[in-house]
């Protein structure tokens, strides 16, 4: 089974950007979260994003550590 990886994002976001592009490149599927639609993922990502889980376990952020994936 492949491995759920989630996205958490905030629009307009560089870093979130670069996440995802890299992502999109290397062929891994993912779902894209934005945190300002729900006050809960806000308060609890803010200022970290982009936060990238891999079946609901952190895996990195900021950057896409590709080691990791």
């Amino acid at each position: 089974m492949a491995a759920g990886y989630t996205v958490y994002v905030r629009h307009g976001c560089h870093l979130c950007e670069a996440m995802t592009t890299r992502l999109r490149q290397r062929g891994i599927a993912f779902t894209e979260v934005d945190i300002d639609a729900d006050a809960g993922l806000r308060r609890e990502y803010n200022d970290r994003v982009p936060v990238l889980t891999r079946d609901g376990e952190f895996v990195c952020q900021y950057f896409l550590d590709e080691a990791l994936l």
